[in-house]
């Protein structure tokens, strides 16, 4: 697990970096544009795998031409996606009343011929655990993509530097999953037995995957339509700011306990134990940022990302609170996948897409179309549904309630402190909003974890010793 935290936090900083050169030179309305045509890009992607790559990680057994026949068909797809994607371009945009947004999803739709190359290789580095290969491959991917998408925005290509970063970054990771992988694909063995073994599986995760798509864009497609461009490029500021931050940082996590839990899933012990300390751990961080976020976002946005994006400050607080249960969300679905259940994600995702289109919606026309109004109604939705996870939870690995309230009951007493803190700050003092931000973060975080301590020490030693653990065997390993 050790080389998935290291991808966590490289992977992260160097996106946010990137990010933040990017919101300081580029405006909402370049965001909007790409945001508008990723619309067609991760529909697309939701057919690029057709749900091989999970079949290949959960499958017990995996011959060799089973790997050569997933390749072969996901390179395929990836030619059909590219051509088809390009000649609905132009419907899609007109439909968003976006046409500047058309040569850009064209451009993007490359990704789709790319990313065929690496889906089967990534999928067997996953399934063998070798997660450092993992790291390596994104960090450099991320840092090298960043500076082409930032050296473009300087020199002013605005939205076609975003388009730069995407591809950049994409054929990257294809070269240098490649270079770590010492299998080589036989694109002549294909084999139908082998593709009528694993689409029963695979054809589940599929139809899950397109399902996901509409819950994961629903709110975009929606913003998209009634309220234009730059409301969803303020949008998709704080959406990537905040929820595809956070989903980088959980995913990492995720991408080791799917093959973590398919190797054990006999095991339902194991996995119960497994699954709770994760969770617990994600809150342990995730929660008191939260409170950052909320506290803090109208003194950092201005200084940090510029004036410009002042008016995304309410959007990213609402956003902010779906986090407090992200982890709970994103492990489940590992969980479920890892059991054979691909049936229950492809029921929850049609139930959950009906959910945010209804509550996003309802949002847009209570606040008179104004984007806070998405932003709630994306909120509502998660929370309201929360409580079908916990039980979907219950009947595959009988958690039960005091399970859930020992995975949030010490990191959120503990960021009670950085609160009252936090309050005191900003009502009493008149500290500037540098002070405030620097004295805050850091005295908070000393108290949070002081009080952390204090209430759970069993459970913070224990991770503390796993991690030293896993260092240990890191620097027993290296050549």
């Amino acid at each position: 697990m050790l080389w998935s935290i290291i991808q966590t936090i490289g992977r992260q900083g160097a996106t946010l970096l990137v990010f933040t050169v990017l919101a300081l030179i580029l405006s909402p309305a370049d965001f909007g544009i790409l945001g508008i045509a990723m619309i067609l890009i991760t529909f697309g992607q939701a057919f690029s795998e057709m749900g091989f790559e999970s079949a290949l990680i959960q499958q017990r057994d995996i011959e060799e031409k089973d790997i050569n026949t997933i390749m072969a068909v996901n390179i395929l797809t990836g030619i059909i996606l590219t051509i088809c994607v390009i000649a609905a371009s132009w419907y899609i945009t007109a439909f968003f009343k976006t046409p500047q947004a058309q040569p850009v999803a064209a451009a993007l739709s490359l990704t789709f011929i790319i990313n065929s190359f690496s889906i089967t290789q990534t999928a067997i580095i996953k399934r063998e655990m070798k997660f450092k290969e993992l790291t390596l491959r994104d960090i450099s991917a991320t840092i090298l993509s960043g500076i082409v998408g930032i050296s473009l925005a300087l020199t002013g290509f605005g939205v076609w530097s975003l388009v730069a970063q995407v591809l950049t970054g994409d054929i990257s990771r294809t070269f240098l999953i490649w270079k770590f992988s010492t299998y080589r694909v036989d694109l002549t063995q294909f084999s139908r037995k082998s593709f009528e073994r694993l689409w029963p599986y695979s054809s589940k995760m599929f139809a899950f995957n397109i399902f996901k798509y509409f819950a994961q864009n629903v709110d975009y497609i929606l913003i998209g339509y009634f309220l234009g461009p730059i409301e969803l490029g303020l949008y998709t500021f704080a959406y990537r700011l905040i929820i595809n931050s956070t989903g980088t940082f959980v995913g990492s996590i995720g991408n080791y306990l799917f093959p973590k839990f398919s190797s054990i899933q006999d095991n339902l012990k194991s996995i119960r134990f497994t699954y709770i300390s994760s969770i617990k751990t994600l809150n342990i961080i995730l929660i008191p940022s939260v409170v950052f976020i909320i506290f803090l976002s109208p003194l950092i946005v201005p200084i940090v990302f510029g004036e410009k994006w002042q008016p995304s400050i309410n959007i990213i607080q609402i956003l902010s609170t779906i986090v407090l249960i992200y982890p709970l969300w994103a492990i489940s679905g590992q969980l479920t996948k890892s059991l054979n259940r691909p049936g229950w994600l492809l029921n929850w995702s049609i139930f959950f897409t009906f959910i945010c289109a209804v509550f996003i919606l309802s949002g847009i026309i209570c606040a008179n179309y104004r984007i806070n109004g998405a932003a709630w109604g994306l909120t509502i939705a998660y929370f309201t549904c929360t409580p079908i996870i916990f039980f979907i939870n219950k009947t595959l690995i009988n958690l039960k309630l005091r399970d859930f309230l020992d995975m949030y009951m010490s990191p959120f007493l503990s960021s009670l402190l950085i609160i009252l803190l936090l309050e005191i700050l900003s009502q009493y003092t008149n500290l500037s909003a540098v002070w405030v931000i620097t004295l805050g973060m850091i005295l908070g975080s000393c108290m949070y974890i002081i009080g952390l301590v204090h209430i759970d020490k069993l459970f913070v030693f224990a991770v503390l010793t796993k991690i030293k653990k896993e260092f240990n065997l890191l620097r027993l390993n290296k050549p």
